[in-house]
């Protein structure tokens, strides 16, 4: 595995991190990623479609050397996102709106 992340992601992980059954938080020296292992090999299509729409509070894949999205590793599909970095927020600046 680590060799095809370097080869399609330009990837060198350090370490990987089980998150579930289907996602890893990879380590690197630099950034980490999550890998996400996926049952819908037709992703790529949903994924240009919220492009299209120009959304953006959607965090997309990163797209392979490849120029795909969905990659393979032992005949199951999987995506690569970069982790997002938790910001720490305390409780009491937190507002709230509640709606009756």
């Amino acid at each position: 595995m680590k060799i095809l992340l370097k080869n399609l992601y330009n990837i060198e992980p350090i370490s990987f991190i089980k998150l579930s059954d289907k996602a890893y938080r990879i380590k690197t020296q630099d950034n980490d990623y999550v890998l996400k292992y996926v049952d819908n090999g037709n992703i790529d299509i949903i994924i240009e479609k919220l492009k299209i729409l120009n959304i953006e509070t959607f965090l997309f894949p990163i797209i392979n050397n490849h120029g795909d999205y969905l990659s393979n590793y032992n005949n199951s599909n999987f995506l690569i996102y970069e982790w997002l970095k938790e910001e720490k927020v305390i409780l009491k600046d937190l507002k709230l709106k509640f709606y009756k």
